[in-house]
């Protein structure tokens, strides 16, 4: 057992948990930890997950702007790799998260950025998110 890895939570309301004494090691008290490519927190929503995938999102996002640059990439294509890379990246573990109304909205507002990206559409050219 690695006792530099090992960490105690609590879990929902209470007490914030207390560093712990096992057999001489000392076994560090957090309030949340990446496990597995999630972050798991003490608290009963996901708000810090859902904000670490859009980050991670928009990161992918970002290093592939070139791709979303080129004339010669059908709609399709760029699509695709939107879907398989960039969606992938988002929703990794989706299934575990609490969300909210705003949550959604956070989620949906990185979806139509990321059209619009895509498509080449700027915020000066006034198109309604439902012509997107």
């Amino acid at each position: 057992m690695s006792w530099a890895k090992t960490k105690v939570q609590n879990l929902g309301l209470g007490q914030e948990a207390t560093a712990i004494t096992v057999n001489g090691e000392v076994v560090e008290a957090v309030s949340s930890f990446v496990y597995n490519g999630s972050t798991i927190s003490s608290e009963s929503n996901s708000h810090f997950e859902v904000m670490r995938r859009i980050g991670l999102a928009f990161s992918v996002t970002d290093r592939l702007s070139r791709i979303w640059s080129q004339r010669h990439l059908s709609l399709t294509t760029k699509f695709r790799l939107y879907s398989s890379c960039i969606v992938e990246v988002l929703l990794y573990a989706c299934e575990t998260w609490t969300l909210t109304k705003a949550h959604w909205k956070r989620l949906e507002s990185f979806h139509l950025r990321c059209q619009r990206r895509i498509l080449g559409i700027k915020w000066s050219d006034f198109i309604t998110n439902a012509e997107v």
